[in-house]
């Protein structure tokens, strides 16, 4: 399974395992970063993919109200800031 998600409307795309997770298009996501969690929006709901691709990272889940709220009080919180989704 694979799903895409962005930090930023319109903003790059990144491919994530749902792990046991189903979130719709326009769910927020929690994204582990290099620094931590961070919040995204899923543009591209999972789906089975047949081709063999790498792995990709996994999320971390359905973000919490508590976790939106955090994003919110950030300044410029666009990105996925301190590495990407994919460790590099």
């Amino acid at each position: 399974m694979m799903m895409a998600v962005s930090f930023e409307r319109y903003g790059r795309l990144y491919y994530l395992d749902p792990g046991g997770y189903q979130p719709k298009i326009g769910d927020k996501v929690l994204v582990p970063t290099d620094s931590g969690p961070r919040v995204a929006e899923c543009v591209w709901a999972p789906q089975w993919m047949s081709e063999d691709v790498d792995r990709p990272a996994g999320g971390a889940g359905l973000a919490s109200t508590e976790d939106l709220e955090r994003k919110r009080a950030e300044p410029g919180a666009a990105g996925p800031r301190g590495g990407s989704p994919h460790g590099g």
